[in-house]
């Protein structure tokens, strides 16, 4: 695709579509060359490093440039799309330049109409920001720590935009009393666009993009303003960016944000006071701060990543789109009968349809009910029952039930831990953002029966790339599973594995803390895992007494 756009719009493609950029003394060496598929272009006031600045928007836009850009694209058959990111407020502003153009998408749904109108077709979409879960995810960034409050990058107008000014009257102010750092986008000579007096001690020079989203790593509050108020779904991209790097999004609520969000996941504040509390609970609270994420995260992963939108517009355009499946298979292997039970119920509350089962019967024979008789069953698409005689090893089980995986996604389960309703689905969105070859859990919730406690094992450790993850937690597509083998051995065959992904130059990443809990016996010989209780307690801190999933589930 040829892209010709500001530096965020074109990072957020690339990893979409392989993309071509141009500049106006270029772009028609690169269309001969290249023979791009689509021409995709946003209102951009600058463009390619800027090469564009005046083409596109001004008041000698569009330039003829631009206009033989269309027509020429036109002649070959090539589709060309415009992106007004800037409406409603530009919406005037870049008309002129949209009219060239055979499809036209913009950020603000309630323009739809006015511009099948005002173009004279219905060949008119709405294509809202997103998060690309490429270079916005949670994976920890080198050394970095989340050890900073609240921060706020963009420019202040004092004359423009009054509602967007009101906005950070109300949350500059709470969030002063904490740890505020401001990057402004402007140098303050202009007074019209300082910030006030009042908080020249928290300003700090513009930061450019890569940095911006490294500080959406290192802060655990981003303030959000919205200069449009009352579109459906035009809200700043810092929403879904932020959100998806793992800061909590404190905004004044707008219908786009209510749209994609909703108060249960992004904090939405009316007044100071409000902003005040609720920024306070956040930076106290890890808990409830990263609770919230989560839900808002799942949210972005399931609808609102840059590989949605990229769907949208090509399937609006009439270009082939590949076939997307995400099918899952589920391996569990056991040698224990009265355990059945606990795999059916793991299996059958998942939150995610058409699965696979494969259960690996160790020494004894399963029957089909067994696993399909439970509530939720139904959700299992495909049960296969494989016997292994009592002297294989877990190693051998565990590769032939990978090998008789059919799915995109292979996830692993043991027989007697649990398994959240939402645990696949998540650890499904991790496999996806993180690129890894092998997914699983560091940081994990342990239930000791002995002690009727629960402990948090590994705190700190998700989010980040490893070397290590727990074997009950691994999953990865199905590839990993195809080209690694499990060393045929009875204990150790975990480590093994992971190392063979690290010599074959793969990712390990060890993704959230919920959903799953070990479930440590009072009998150890009921485990294979036979260091002591205390051992295990030494890694980690209580978190409860008993064993209650509600805790950990989310």
């Amino acid at each position: 695709m040829l892209v010709i756009a500001d530096e965020f719009t074109e990072q957020a493609f690339a990893h979409e579509w392989t993309v071509v950029t141009a500049t106006p003394a270029t772009w028609q060496e690169v269309i001969d060359r290249e023979a791009p598929s689509m021409v995709f272009i946003e209102s951009a006031w600058e463009a390619t490093g800027g090469a564009w600045k005046y083409h596109l928007v001004g008041p000698s836009a569009p330039r003829p440039t631009v206009v033989e850009l269309a027509r020429y694209c036109k002649g070959l058959g090539v589709p060309t799309v415009f992106w007004n990111k800037e409406d409603p407020p530009h919406f005037e502003d870049f008309l002129d330049t949209a009219k060239l153009f055979d499809f036209v998408f913009t950020t603000d749904g309630d323009k739809v109409s006015e511009y099948k109108r005002r173009l004279g077709h219905n060949r008119v979409g709405t294509l809202p920001f997103a998060a690309q879960p490429a270079i916005h995810n949670p994976a920890r960034i080198g050394t970095l720590d989340r050890d900073r409050d609240v921060v706020f990058g963009g420019m202040y107008f004092r004359d423009k935009y009054p509602e967007r000014r009101k906005q950070l009257e109300i949350l500059l102010p709470a969030a002063q009393k904490f740890g505020l750092d401001i990057f402004s986008r402007n140098d303050g000579v202009d007074p019209k666009y300082r910030f006030p007096e009042q908080y020249a001690s928290a300003v700090r020079p513009g930061i450019p993009y890569s940095q911006m989203l490294s500080a959406y790593h290192a802060y655990k509050v981003v303030i959000n303003v919205n200069s449009v108020i009352n579109s459906s779904s035009m809200c700043a991209r810092r929403v879904f960016e932020a959100t998806a790097c793992g800061a909590a999004v404190v905004t004044t609520p707008t219908d786009a944000i209510k749209r994609f969000f909703g108060d249960d996941t992004l904090t939405l504040i009316d007044d100071e006071k409000t902003a005040f509390d609720y920024m306070r609970t956040l930076l106290r609270s890890d808990e409830l701060r990263e609770r919230r994420i989560h839900l808002a995260q799942r949210r972005i992963w399931e609808n609102d990543t840059y590989t949605h939108r990229a769907r949208e517009v090509m399937e609006a355009v009439g270009l082939e789109i590949g076939p997307q499946s995400d099918s899952c298979s589920v391996v569990v292997c056991t040698n224990r009968p009265d355990h059945v039970g606990t795999i059916a119920e793991n299996v059958a509350r998942q939150n995610i349809g058409n699965l696979e089962l494969i259960v690996v019967t160790h020494g004894f024979t399963a029957e089909p009910e067994d696993f399909l008789s439970c509530e939720g069953s139904e959700r299992i698409a495909h049960l296969a029952l494989i016997e292994a005689d009592a002297s294989s090893t877990l190693g051998a089980n565990l590769n032939r039930g990978f090998e008789a995986a059919t799915g995109d996604y292979v996830f692993r389960m043991d027989d007697d831990d649990f398994y959240g309703e939402n645990y696949v689905r998540d650890q499904l969105n991790a496999i996806k953002f993180s690129g890894a070859a092998l997914v699983g859990k560091a940081e994990t919730y342990i239930y000791f029966e002995e002690a009727n406690a629960t402990f948090l094992t590994f705190p700190g450790k998700s989010h980040r790339y490893t070397d290590f993850v727990r074997g009950a937690t691994f999953a990865g597509p199905r590839k990993t599973f195809a080209e690694l083998k499990f060393k045929e051995q009875r204990l150790g065959e975990d480590s093994n594995f992971i190392d063979q992904v690290k010599k074959a130059g793969g990712k390990i990443y060890s993704s959230d803390r919920f959903n799953y809990i070990v479930n440590r016996k009072g009998d150890k010989s009921r485990h294979t895992w036979t260091v002591a209780d205390a051992n295990l307690m030494g890694t980690g801190e209580m978190k409860f007494v008993g064993n209650d999933p509600k805790q950990v589930e989310i």
